[in-house]
């Protein structure tokens, strides 16, 4: 997935993102696979631990294929 692929480029883990926008729920797994949906606050944070834009973050994370 996307967001998977960009938290990995980071070197980061999943508990690593997950103390760094500081949740614990829903798993970041959940939030990986588009199965939750985020208030956009928490989806500029994510992409900001990330260190890329919130559009660069999320567009096509609804896509199966992650792309």
């Amino acid at each position: 997935m996307k967001l998977a692929k960009l938290r990995e480029g980071q070197g980061l883990a999943q508990q690593d993102l997950t103390d760094e926008v500081a949740i614990s729920r829903p798993p970041v797994s959940t939030i990986e696979t588009g199965q939750v949906r985020l208030l956009a606050d928490l989806r500029r944070h994510i992409a900001q631990a990330l260190g890329v834009s919130p559009s660069e973050a999320w567009t096509g994370l609804e896509d199966p294929d992650g792309d």
